[in-house]
């Protein structure tokens, strides 16, 4: 269903010619699917999608001390971006949930900020409050439109339409490019589990990168293939896996999204959390689909589901107490009335080709 008031991206006009299912979506009008999930799904796991992502929030931070600032504000080390790569980190709230999570990256001497759409705006207010004057912050979703290309041929069609190899291209690397006279940043991460690339650049190119990366050989996909495919990969959602009342120490990035050497917002919270839950994914033993918010019986509830196109079985990811977490632990999920048998299981459910470069959001 769309919502009258839900804005359409630079991209509807190919949205339209293709046929796609519209949905509204945190303000926006995208595609549900072109074709089928199944089909778009698969397409991703086996060639390569695309995908309308113009809806994440594009911000750009500059002024002196601009990385101080964003540090401040991180709760992992922003290291790695001075070596010209994303990182993935969480922005933390004054009790030490989770306000979002993002990617910061190197934008010549400013930086980049990627954050999801539920929590554009939001987010936008929340580093207002908190920046020195000196700090500038520009959102870039009214002049910038963002593509996703993800699959195994991703490297291939993106090189070709761009007629630049970047096969060799870092994963969780960004750096601009230009085309067709207009300057365009290009990052290797992904949200599928896939290789992948993402493409920020001006209004009027992106329909023509679009229709190009068709041309080659890639699928356009929709938001639910999006999702099984992210949920297969064992990735998160906000709101779902994350939230303002979830620690970061529930989630499986504790270990290395966490660096406590550095001082952030939101520290002194986490020092003294004692949370005894954790992110697990689980695998049903019968037919019956997990969807967010059934309860399961050993404490918890499932956070994400869905019926694997890959691996044709019900899976889901759930928050449960830290006892009943390891692999192999039975749970049982209410689902309609019912109690359904499942197993705790390793995550991700589906793993990339090999020979693919390791991605993560």
């Amino acid at each position: 269903m769309i919502d009258k008031n839900s804005a359409p991206t630079c991209l509807m006009p190919i949205h339209e010619k293709y046929r796609a299912k519209l949905t509204s979506f945190f303000g926006y009008t995208l595609p549900l699917w072109y074709t089928t999930i199944k089909e778009e799904h698969h397409a991703v796991r086996t060639q390569a999608g695309i995908f309308d992502i113009s809806h994440m929030g594009m911000l750009h931070i500059s002024g002196e001390g601009a990385f101080r600032f964003l540090e401040h504000m991180s709760c992992n080390t922003l290291s790695k971006v001075k070596k010209g790569l994303f990182v993935y980190t969480m922005l933390l709230n004054h009790e030490g949930g989770v306000r979002d999570d993002i990617m910061v990256g190197p934008m010549e001497t400013d930086y980049l900020l990627i954050v999801n759409a539920s929590n554009a705006s939001k987010i936008q207010t929340w580093l207002a409050e908190h920046k020195p004057p000196s700090v500038r912050i520009t959102p870039y979703n009214d002049t910038h439109g963002f593509i996703a290309i993800q699959g195994p041929k991703a490297a291939q069609i993106v090189s070709h339409i761009l007629d630049q190899n970047l096969s060799d291209m870092p994963p969780f690397g960004l750096r601009p490019i230009v085309y067709n006279d207009a300057t365009l940043w290009i990052s290797r991460t992904g949200y599928t589990g896939e290789d992948g690339f993402e493409l920020m650049l001006p209004h009027g190119l992106a329909t023509a990168v679009f229709e190009a990366a068709i041309g080659v050989g890639a699928t356009p996909c929709g938001l639910g293939a999006r999702d099984s495919l992210r949920i297969e990969a064992g990735l998160p959602l906000y709101g779902q896996e994350l939230s303002e009342t979830l620690s970061p120490l529930v989630t499986r990035y504790a270990d290395w999204v966490i660096q406590r050497k550095h001082p952030f917002l939101g520290k002194h919270a986490l020092d003294a959390d004692a949370d005894l839950m954790t992110t697990v994914g689980i695998e049903m033993q019968g037919n019956a689909i997990p969807r967010t918010g059934y309860p399961i019986l050993e404490g918890g509830h499932i956070t994400s589901g869905t019926l694997s196109p890959t691996l044709g079985k019900p899976i889901g990811m759930a928050l449960v107490p830290k006892s009943m977490s390891a692999p192999g632990t039975t749970l049982h999920v209410t689902i309609r009335n019912t109690p359904e048998k499942a197993l705790v299981v390793p995550l991700p459910f589906v793993r990339r080709t090999p020979s693919h470069p390791v991605t993560a959001r």
